[in-house]
């Protein structure tokens, strides 16, 4: 018994011994790093420092972090908070996940590039979870973004949670596959409608998946060069759009032609489209001729209501081709072509 005892305890000492040890290690390489960056041009702030999370985890935790960078884009990033990552054990031996990182307090990102101008990012709680598996290190990635707003040049809107899960790498020549859930609430559509459409879509859920046939190129001008030039594709798995009187459901792919511009294929149930159409004529979007064609066609896919109160709703294919939307075989309108930046 005692010398079970003296076992157990010798353990306990030994493992107390490495965790502390390592610990340390982690801090001196950690702080090797931040100095690395600082020599790169960034500049990072912090209050507070620690390692703590004996004896299961390790949790790295910064007070009020703050990261820029003025050169050669703009890059900032900071916590009014706590910023801890931390790494189980546990976790690393039994799942996929090996490392998270959080959060606690808001967060905030800006970054600016030539091409594209400002992103700004705010979120409540961030929440990261990342891993190594497989012969070859084939890398994993988990991230959810909960309560976040988006602010760009191109685009304003508020997301519920982002996902982005299943970013597979294995070597430098390895395909993408990259799957993304979106979704956001009262999304400003920068138009000014009225009704049946509104000013804001009301809800916007997005599911699908990034396909390419080689490692995921690093910036944007780069990806849309791989989308026209490499055939990739974007499988939408499912969309569910909410606005005004306008209801849609609807799955799809989405790539680029060799000009940059989208070309897509999706087959939607579209709920309360007679309205739209008959508000797009109304404002000369289409051709009020058009609009009757489109209309008639339709009423050959009108599926029944599910109640007497509930619009009627049109299981239909549409399509984007040449800057052309046309539901089922009928163009409806033109759509201006996407000037992207040439850099």
């Amino acid at each position: 018994m005692k010398k079970s005892i003296k076992v157990v305890l010798s353990i306990c000492i030994i493992y107390s011994a490495v965790w502390w040890v390592t610990s340390v290690v982690v801090k001196d390489n950690l702080n090797f790093q931040i100095d690395k960056l600082k020599n790169k041009g960034y500049k990072i702030s912090y209050e507070e420092f620690d390692v703590s999370g004996f004896p299961f985890n390790f949790e790295i935790t910064l007070k009020n972090p703050y990261v820029s960078r003025q050169v050669p884009e703009y890059f900032l990033f900071k916590t009014e908070g706590e910023l801890c990552a931390s790494l189980s054990w546990w976790s690393y031996l039994t799942t996929d996940g090996a490392l998270s990182l959080s959060s606690k307090g808001k967060a905030y990102l800006e970054y600016t590039s030539k091409p594209y101008g400002m992103v700004k990012l705010s979120t409540e709680n961030l929440s990261i979870k990342a891993g190594l598996e497989g012969e070859k290190l084939n890398r994993y990635l988990w991230l959810s973004l909960q309560d976040v707003g988006f602010h760009s040049t191109f685009v304003h809107a508020y997301a519920e949670k982002i996902i982005f899960q299943n970013f597979r790498v294995s070597d430098r020549d390895a395909p993408t596959r990259l799957k993304v859930t979106f979704e956001a609430h009262q999304v400003d559509s920068g138009l000014k409608l009225s009704a049946p459409l509104d000013q804001k879509i009301k809800f916007i859920h997005l599911a699908g998946r990034l396909n390419l046939d080689q490692t995921l190129p690093r910036g944007i001008p780069a990806l849309l060069n791989a989308l026209s030039r490499e055939g990739g594709v974007v499988e939408v798995e499912k969309a569910d759009i909410d606005w005004g009187e306008l209801a849609l459901n609807a799955n799809g792919t989405l790539t680029l032609d060799e000009l940059k511009q989208p070309v897509a294929s999706f087959s939607a149930t579209i709920r309360g489209l007679d309205k739209i159409l008959d508000e797009l004529a109304e404002q000369k979007v289409i051709k009020r001729g058009v609009a009757q064609i489109a209309k008639g066609i339709l009423s050959a896919l009108k599926e029944s209501p599910v109640s007497t109160t509930e619009l009627p709703s049109h299981r239909i294919p549409l399509s984007l081709q040449n800057g052309e939307v046309s539901v089922a075989t009928i163009p409806l309108f033109r759509v201006s072509p996407i000037r992207w930046p040439e850099k």
